[in-house]
């Protein structure tokens, strides 16, 4: 009786902070981005309210300064596969994200708070899984809270899908965070406590941090300094207001083909002369030297090239297995799934076997 009793309360907190969530209006929808005003009053319930400090109005943080946030974000997430820790946010997410989110925060006050909803297909594929993100922010006398719901969670790629579809979220937990899913730790934020436990997604950037945050990673494909990407279908802004025009996204950079890096380290490899070099070079030391002088010695231009590259020492040629694992990490990089520290540690311990 009592496991009823207790599932039948779990069930009426679920649906009322679902409805108080549900009571967002919409601000901006786009064809990546979506953003919702929330009533400060609305959610979360009281009993959270009252461990929050006060709100404030939004300040006006530059595009730069945003991205900073949302780039130091990163997630660790447990599966029965192994952990995994990834960046929160693609780089080529933050330069639309930050210049929606400006235009946006510009119309809101301190009574609200701003639901964000994010996908992305960081393949550009139909056969690849869109990743949504879904977040709550705001500011307080603390500084920049932001309370993550979905972080890279595949949905169905469709586009025959109706808007609808992928804006159809589930609520954004101030109360408990999920068990498999957390923020690493920064010391430019803090974890935010609730009822005596740590929120693993909720953290507050204090405001002397965020000026202090390091520059976005350098491998960024993006300038946040050009001009914004315009959606490919008309964005609807909720305020009367024309959406963008189309415009074409740059083609992301090719990797060179495994078979012509080989190729390349192949002759690099190829130092020593070859055997017909040294039959023809036995051939030219054969040779009778003019008796013009006594002491006099003549060589060919061709033997001076050929005992020159003798004596340069020969580097070690790298292995079918080496070069493809070098070549795996470096694929792995440029789709973001390792770090640039991740990758240059790997590439050294493979370097330093072959030594």
């Amino acid at each position: 009786m009592r496991s009823v009793v207790f599932c039948l309360f779990t069930l009426f907190f679920i649906l009322s902070c679902g409805s108080s969530f549900n009571s967002k209006k919409p601000i901006f929808t786009g064809d990546q981005e979506a953003f919702y005003r929330l009533d400060s009053e609305d959610f979360p319930a009281r009993a959270i309210r009252e461990q929050m400090p006060k709100q404030i109005p939004y300040i006006d943080l530059t595009e730069d300064q945003l991205s900073r946030v949302f780039a130091s974000l990163s997630y660790e997430r447990s599966s029965n596969w192994g952990g995994v820790s990834r960046r929160v946010f693609y780089n080529e997410q933050l330069r639309d994200l930050t210049h929606r989110m400006r235009e946006v925060i510009a119309k809101l006050d301190a009574g609200t708070r701003l639901v964000t909803v994010i996908r992305h297909d960081p393949n550009r594929s139909v056969l690849s899984q869109m990743e949504r993100t879904t977040m709550v922010s705001w500011f307080d006398e603390t500084g920049l809270n932001i309370v993550l719901g979905e972080i890279r969670q595949e949905i169905p790629h469709n586009d025959m899908l109706e808007r609808q579809e992928w804006l159809s979220i589930l609520p954004v937990s101030l109360k408990r965070s999920y068990n498999d899913l957390q923020i690493n730790p920064s010391p430019f934020y803090q974890h935010k406590k609730i009822n005596g436990m740590t929120h693993n997604t909720w953290v507050v950037f204090p405001l002397d941090k965020i000026e202090s945050l390091p520059a976005v990673p350098p491998d960024v494909r993006t300038d946040i300094s050009e001009e914004p990407r315009r959606n490919r279908r008309q964005d609807r802004l909720h305020v009367d207001q024309p959406g963008p025009k189309d415009q074409k996204m740059e083609p992301e950079e090719k990797s060179e083909p495994m078979d012509t890096r080989r190729d390349v380290m192949d002759k690099k490899a190829e130092t020593k002369p070859t055997p017909q070099k040294a039959e023809k070079l036995e051939k030219v030391e054969s040779k009778p030297v003019p008796e013009t002088k006594p002491d006099a010695k003549i060589e060919s231009k061709e033997t001076k090239s050929e005992l020159k590259a003798e004596a340069v020492p020969s580097k070690p040629s790298l292995s079918d297995d080496t070069s493809k694992q070098l070549a795996d990490i470096k694929q792995a990089f440029e789709q973001g799934l390792i770090t640039q520290e991740e990758y240059e540690a790997r590439r050294k311990s493979i370097m330093d076997r072959i030594k």
